[in-house]
């Protein structure tokens, strides 16, 4: 049915029990069904903390869930596509993860070729071209947030600008002082994500 300001509802739930989180902003994350908390289980009625607990649990694996699925999804969509299909958190993250693996690839990529007649120059080629990369990236987002856009995928662009432009002006200064490796000090000093898959899902 339609909800009071039209909008759609969503499948009715019992009462008392916890299946999503929703941002300020009005995104909506849904727990996994088995992460669903009910607040009437006997074992947490009066127990505020451990019903947290299990809130917190819950919106944990339904964000690492959500930024999986995006990383997932990134293979063969267009960025800004894949920018507005997921939750604005899940882009910021996963866009940073993979960021983080395009610069240690380009970097191992140095690290590993021959140098050639040219010498360091010539092995800066693969930070060149991953800052062209990132430079055509941005100006795909940027072309994006001209057009007309809702005001959360707006907000969610805007975010992901400020990320691209620091993110290609690592890369470029990277290629400024010559890292050739991913153990050098210029990338160790940089804030880098990576994905723990140890950790549950």
């Amino acid at each position: 049915g339609e909800g009071a300001e039209g909008e759609e509802e969503g499948p009715p739930q019992p009462a008392g029990k916890i299946v999503a989180m929703v941002s300020a902003e009005g995104e909506t994350v849904r727990f996994a069904d088995h992460r669903a908390v009910d607040a009437e289980m006997p074992l947490l009625r009066g127990r505020a903390e451990l019903w947290l607990a299990h809130v917190e649990g819950a919106m944990r694996a339904a964000v690492g869930e959500t930024v999986r699925r995006a990383l997932e999804d990134r293979d063969g969509s267009a960025r800004g596509t894949w920018a507005l299909a997921h939750p604005a958190q899940a882009v910021l993250a996963a866009n940073a993860l993979l960021w983080t693996a395009r610069v240690e690839r380009a970097l191992q990529a140095t690290a590993d070729a021959a140098p050639g007649p040219a010498g360091r120059s010539g092995e800066a080629q693969h930070l060149r071209r991953l800052t062209a990369e990132l430079t055509a990236d941005l100006g795909e987002i940027v072309d994006l947030v001209r057009g007309r856009l809702p005001t959360l995928s707006r907000t969610t662009l805007g975010a992901l600008i400020v990320l691209d432009v620091h993110q290609r002006d690592v890369a470029a200064l990277l290629e400024e002082r010559c890292a050739a490796d991913p153990a050098d000090f210029e990338w160790q000093a940089q804030l880098r994500h990576e994905l723990d898959e140890s950790q549950d899902r």
